[in-house]
């Protein structure tokens, strides 16, 4: 399935949804998210964009990476703001060139991750 809108993105979730998946979440890159949770609702996760994207490499392991951190240790966050901070993490890493060299720090993320 070719997805490259965010009315394809949310088709792309309701096909995965119809195939078993409980939760379904699509990346589009500079666009956000797109967000299919337990009950069955989609949403759009919309970003910030970076004005200076140099490198995108990495960017997708950097979201699940921040993702999955983030669904252990802040249970108490909605799946859209896990999904938000998690493409706010893969945003600012498309700002440096490398994979793991361009992930920022706790230090340098330009928000807090966990409050």
């Amino acid at each position: 399935m070719n997805v490259e809108s965010i009315d394809e993105a949310k088709k792309a979730c309701e096909k995965l949804r119809e195939l078993g998946c409980r939760i379904a979440i699509i990346t589009m890159g500079e666009q956000g998210a797109v967000v299919s949770d337990k009950e069955g609702s989609y949403e759009h996760v919309a970003i910030e964009r970076s004005s200076s994207v140099c490198d995108s490499t990495g960017a997708g392991d950097s979201f699940v990476g921040t993702l999955a951190l983030l669904m252990a240790r802040k249970e108490n966050l909605s799946l859209k703001e896990q999904v938000q901070r998690a493409c706010r993490v893969a945003s600012q890493t498309v700002e440096k060139k490398g994979t793991q060299t361009s992930y920022p720090t706790s230090d340098e993320l330009r928000f807090h991750l966990f409050e």
